[in-house]
C-alpha cells in the first residue's frame, strides 16, 4: 500500500495506526486527512479489451475503466445520459486513476456530458491515448481529461451542430505533458478547439 501526499510516496503496513501514519507523513494526527491517498493497485483491475461493442439508449455512463492497461476500440456509443467512455471512473474511494489506457477508433453519437471523459481525482493517472474517434453532438466538450499525465488527444473527428457547453471541444484540466494533434472540429462555431489550464 502507498501513502500519497502531494508527489512523496512511502510504502507502509495494513495494520499502521493513523497516528503513527500522521507521524512518518509530517502531519498532525487530529488534522484533516484530505489530500491524503491510500491504495491499492489490485491485479483484477488489469487488461481490459473492450472492443466491437455497441451500446445504445443507457441512463449513465456507457463504459466505465478504472485500472490499468485498457484497450478501447472500434465500439459504437449512442444517445447515453452519461459520458460514453469513462476513463479513472471511481465512485467515492474505489480508486486512484487509470493508467496504460488506449481508446480509439469509437464511433459516439449524443453521449453525456463529455463523450469522452478521463478523469484522476488523485493526479496519479498516467498514459492516457484518445485517438482517431468520431464523436457527434458533445454538450460541454467533446474530449475531457482531468488530473493526468502523458495524454496524447490525435486525429480525433468532432462534429456537432451547437457549440459545447464549456466554450471549448477538449478540455484539459490539471495534467501534465499533453500532446494534442491533427483533430478536426467544427469551424463555424464559436468555441475554441481546446482549452489547457
Amino acid at each position: 500500500m502507498d501513502a500519497t501526499k502531494g508527489t512523496a510516496q512511502m510504502e507502509i503496513v495494513l495494520n499502521t495506526k493513523l497516528s503513527d501514519l500522521a507521524e512518518r507523513l509530517n502531519i498532525n494526527s487530529e488534522s484533516d486527512w484530505k489530500g491524503i491517498y491510500l491504495y491499492v493497485d489490485s491485479l483484477s483491475n488489469q487488461d481490459l479489451v473492450y472492443r466491437n461493442n455497441k451500446l445504445t439508449g443507457a441512463r449513465g455512463h456507457g463504459l466505465k475503466f478504472n485500472g490499468t492497461r485498457a484497450w478501447i476500440t472500434e465500439n459504437y456509443f449512442k444517445n447515453t445520459n452519461g459520458n460514453a467512455v469513462y476513463i479513472g471512473y471511481i465512485s467515492e474511494v474505489s480508486g486512484h486513476g487509470a493508467f496504460d489506457v488506449l481508446a480509439e477508433n469509437n464511433e459516439i453519437v449524443n453521449c453525456g456530458w463529455y463523450p469522452i471523459y478521463a478523469e484522476s481525482t488523485s493526479g496519479l493517472g498516467k498514459n492516457i491515448i484518445i485517438q482517431n474517434n468520431n464523436i457527434t453532438q458533445a454538450r460541454d466538450a467533446a474530449i475531457c481529461v482531468n488530473g493526468y499525465e502523458n495524454i496524447n488527444i490525435n486525429n480525433n473527428l468532432i462534429t456537432s451542430k451547437t457549440d459545447p457547453g464549456s466554450g471549448a471541444w477538449i478540455l484539459v484540466k490539471n495534467s501534465r505533458n499533453i500532446m494534442y494533434e491533427n483533430n478536426q472540429i467544427p469551424e463555424d462555431m464559436q468555441a475554441k478547439p481546446i482549452i489547457i489550464n
